[in-house]
């Protein structure tokens, strides 16, 4: 997982910081009827910004949490193989 979050990083963030850049004016409201397209905007910034926290931050540690639980409900294989159970 942190192979995984180092190799996406940059591309994931320089990806979005492109597009909130770009939306910018369009959220300032600059220029004229622009006021349509104002929500539209700030909604997009906003969306993306917390898929990106989401992406990088949440989904990363919920993976890990699952994972661990899994790796501690399974049984020892080669005791029940044996014929003895451990205790975990």
């Amino acid at each position: 997982v942190k192979a995984a979050c180092m190799a996406r990083f940059r591309p994931i963030l320089m990806t979005t910081m492109t597009t909130v850049l770009g939306l910018i004016p369009m959220a300032l409201g600059l220029g004229e009827g622009s006021e349509m397209r104002v929500p539209l905007a700030i909604t997009v910034i906003f969306g993306l910004t917390s898929s990106t926290f989401l992406t990088l931050v949440v989904i990363p540690s919920v993976y890990l949490l699952v994972d661990r639980k899994k790796i501690e409900m399974e049984p020892d294989i080669e005791a029940e193989e044996s014929g003895r159970l451990v205790e975990v």
